[in-house]
Formats: structure tokens, C-alpha cells, sequence
């Protein structure tokens, strides 16, 4: 594994952080506490090319790789991670299945437009009764002479109600039997797709969630993504795939509670001195920067091997987005204890990253459920190093 980045990847990260601190960072408090999510924003985004780093250039793509992926996810989050958690959500869990599974048409008409249009995306997989486990989904997708008919309703959807396309997996039935799990592209505003009122959240308050309702959902043949019955490979795929841009985001917070430590602990004066000559202090900021750079280097090793698309890749981002959820949460507990008092007020940043780490925990899969995947590997293939 090389140490260094290539040019391309610096330039890609540096253009992240110019826009994160520009157009993110101005409007972020306000955003925050209004618990709202800017299209505006998103649009800037994708015209500079960050919702599309991946994407070929016949496309509107900057044609990189998954390094200037993460990257970039991690200097945005470093600013605004609800911001960042909306953009992976088109880049990755929708344009990514469309480009990997769709038709050149089905390209051109909902994958085109998410690179340089800033067209929004959304993923419809999690249901109230459904979470990890996708296999036991309600909502269903009845075949129709010439298209589907789609009943059900989805929960906790990033984007729901913002994005303009919907990729939604559901349970395929043809003349009342069940023919598997399949996958289906829907557009906003078509009659039958609705939305219920946006999530309350304790964090990521910047990114929009909440219910997507299909109510007599109908959708023509050529809305079928993939084959009929292939929907729960598809969303496990996505789900597996998004994984390591969630380890970028604990990474992206991990690094902002450090920094505003650090930053802290050398202006706030106590007993006649700053902060950091207290010998504990330093001891933790330590301590913090140790953990932030070693989750640093799992996560830079798995966008690596994904970019080499060596074995294990996958289950290297399933390690770093558990060993992500934990480090975030510690890093920024111990930004509170080193802020004090005042790091419990909501006009300084540690209040709204360590409300925001939760995010990491549960994004892409629940801590247990990464523990669970690990674990059969660990005990499947044995442990060689």
C-alpha cells in the first residue's frame, strides 16, 4: 500500500475542502438548527464535479477513484457531514447501482443527470419492521400486464422528499406469487410516490430523512433495475459499498473534534496557563490523535484495495466503518471533556459533532451487524496476516 497520494487525488481533496469551507461552513449553524437541507448546495456541488469524482467523464465524471472518493467525503465532513451523508446517498447508494446494473438507456435517463445536473438521489430499502434484515421487506411490487404496481411504505430515507429519483427494492409478485426481490427506479411526482413529514433527528440535522409512501405506484417495465428477483443482491451490494464512505465520514469527524481540541486547549486560559500545559490534557490529545490516524490508515487501506479491487476489499470497509463508529464517538466524547462546560452548548461545534457520530454507528449497518460480518469471515476463512 503506498503512503503518498497522486496529484489528481490532492487536487480533488483540496477542491472538497475549498467548497466545504466557502459554501458549507457560512450557512452550516443556521442549517443546523433549522434542521434543513440545502438543494442550492447540492447543485454547487455537482457542478464542480463532487457528485460525480467516480463517474467516467462521457458521463460528466472526474473520472477518479475511489481514494479521491474518500478523500474528498472527508474534508466535507470535516465541515458539515449531513451535507456530506446527502451527497454519498446519490453518489453511492443510487448512481452507483444504476451505472453497475442498469441498461445504457436507463443510464443516460437517471444516471446522467446525478454527475453534473444535481440531480438528487434516494435509496428505499430500510421499512419500519425491516432494517438489517432486507429479506423480510412488506412493501411489494405487483406485475401489471405492462409495468408494476408498487404498495408499501420505506423509513428513515436520506433525501426523502428532496431527491428527485428513487431506488426502491421490493417484493415482486406476479399473479399473487412471490417471484423474489427486485429492484425499481421511480421519479418524483410520479402519481402513487409520496412522502411523510421529515425525521426529528438527534443529529445530522443537515441531512433530510423520512418516510417514502407508494401508494398504486405505477411504474412502466423499463423501471426494472437489473433482472426480476436480483433486487436483494442489488441492495446488498449497495449497502456493502457504501460502507467505506461512512468510515470516511467518522474519519471527516473524527479529525473536526480534534482539531477544534487542539485549537481550544491552546486559547482557553485556566490557573494563569492554556489548557494544553495541563499535563492529563495533553495526555488525551494524544491519545485522540493516535486513534484519528490509525483509523485513518484502515480507512485509506480499504479505499486502496477497493481501487486495486483486491479480495477482501469489501470486508476491509466493513472494518474500517466499525472501527470508524467507535473512534468518532471517542474522539468527540473526549472534545467534550476537554471544551468543558461550554462544549455543551450548541454554539460550539463538539455539541453538534458528537450528536452527529451516531450517524457512523448506523449508517451502512448497525456496529453488531459489522461485528456479525466480521466475525464469519474471522471464523469461515481463519485469520492469516
Amino acid at each position: 500500500m503506498k503512503l503518498t497520494f497522486t496529484e489528481q487525488q490532492m487536487e480533488i481533496a483540496a477542491l472538497a475542502r475549498r467548497f466545504a469551507e466557502k459554501e458549507l461552513e457560512p450557512s452550516l449553524a443556521a442549517r443546523d438548527q433549522a434542521s434543513q437541507a440545502s438543494r442550492s448546495l447540492y447543485n454547487k456541488a455537482a457542478a464542480l464535479g463532487l457528485s460525480s469524482i467516480l463517474w467516467p467523464q462521457k458521463y460528466g465524471g472526474l473520472s477518479a477513484d475511489h481514494m479521491s472518493h474518500i478523500l474528498a467525503c472527508e474534508q466535507m465532513c470535516q465541515v458539515d457531514d449531513g451535507f456530506a451523508f446527502g451527497l454519498i446517498a446519490t453518489t453511492m447508494l443510487f448512481a452507483w447501482p444504476v451505472f453497475t446494473y442498469g441498461t445504457e438507456a436507463q443510464k443516460q435517463k437517471w444516471f446522467a443527470p446525478t454527475c453534473r445536473q444535481g440531480k438528487l438521489g434516494a435509496f428505499c430499502l430500510t421499512e419500519a419492521m425491516a432494517g438489517s434484515n432486507a429479506a423480510s421487506l412488506q412493501t411489494t411490487a405487483s406485475f401489471d400486464r405492462d409495468s408494476y404496481v408498487i404498495n408499501g411504505a420505506k423509513a428513515l430515507i436520506s433525501n426523502a422528499g428532496l431527491a428527485d429519483y428513487y431506488l426502491i427494492i421490493a417484493n415482486t409478485m406476479r399473479n399473487g406469487a412471490p417471484m423474489g426481490i427486485s429492484a425499481f427506479l421511480a421519479e418524483k411526482g410520479t402519481p402513487g410516490l409520496s412522502f411523510g413529514p421529515p425525521d426529528r433527528k438527534l443529529g445530522t440535522r443537515t441531512l433530510v430523512t423520512g418516510p417514502v409512501v407508494f401508494s398504486n405506484l405505477r411504474l412502466p417495465l423499463e423501471n426494472l433495475l437489473g433482472q426480476e428477483g436480483q433486487g436483494l443482491e442489488i441492495a446488498m451490494n449497495i449497502v456493502g459499498g457504501g460502507r467505506l464512505s461512512v468510515a470516511a465520514l467518522g474519519l471527516g469527524l473524527s479529525r473536526a473534534a480534534l482539531r477544534h481540541s487542539l485549537e481550544y486547549s491552546k486559547q482557553r486560559q485556566q490557573f494563569g496557563r492554556p489548557l494544553c500545559a495541563n499535563q492529563a490534557l495533553a495526555f488525551m490529545l494524544a491519545d485522540m490523535a493516535t486513534e484519528v490516524e490509525a483509523l485513518a490508515l484502515m480507512v485509506y487501506r480499504a479505499a486502496w484495495q477497493k481501487d486495486l479491487n483486491l479480495p477482501g476489499a469489501a470486508l476491509a470497509a466493513t472494518k474500517a466503518k466499525r472501527l470508524a463508529a467507535e473512534t468518532s464517538m471517542r474522539v468527540a466524547g473526549n472534545a467534550l471533556q476537554i471544551f468543558g462546560g461550554y462544549g455543551y452548548l450548541e454554539n460550539y461545534p463538539v455539541a453538534r459533532i458528537l450528536r452527529n457520530c451516531g450517524m457512523v454507528a448506523l449508517g451502512g449497518g448497525t456496529t453488531q451487524i459489522q461485528q456479525l460480518i466480521i466475525a464469519h469471515d474471522l471464523l469461515s476463512h481463519g485469520y492469516n496476516a
